[in-house]
């Protein structure tokens, strides 16, 4: 049995694991989660943006500062 993910828009660190570089949603494909989770993702990430804790474009990330998105890998 699987335990269901908990999103939570007040939850920066996991949304951030859904969004690229550019703070745009992942697809589910890429992140490997079901069209129900998804949806509650999508909704969270909204109500993120909404109460400004997140950015909405990659133009507020590179004025602000605030890195979005995955960790880049480490540079060999």
């Amino acid at each position: 049995m699987v335990k269901p993910l908990v999103v939570d828009y007040k939850d920066i660190s996991s949304l951030r694991r859904f969004l690229n570089e550019h703070g745009q949603i992942e697809g589910r494909r890429k992140v490997g989660c079901s069209a129900k989770c998804q949806r509650a993702i999508a909704t969270a990430v909204k109500r993120a943006r909404q109460v400004a804790l997140l950015p909405y474009t990659s133009e507020h990330v590179r004025v602000s500062g605030v890195a979005v998105g995955r960790p880049a890998p480490p540079r060999r």
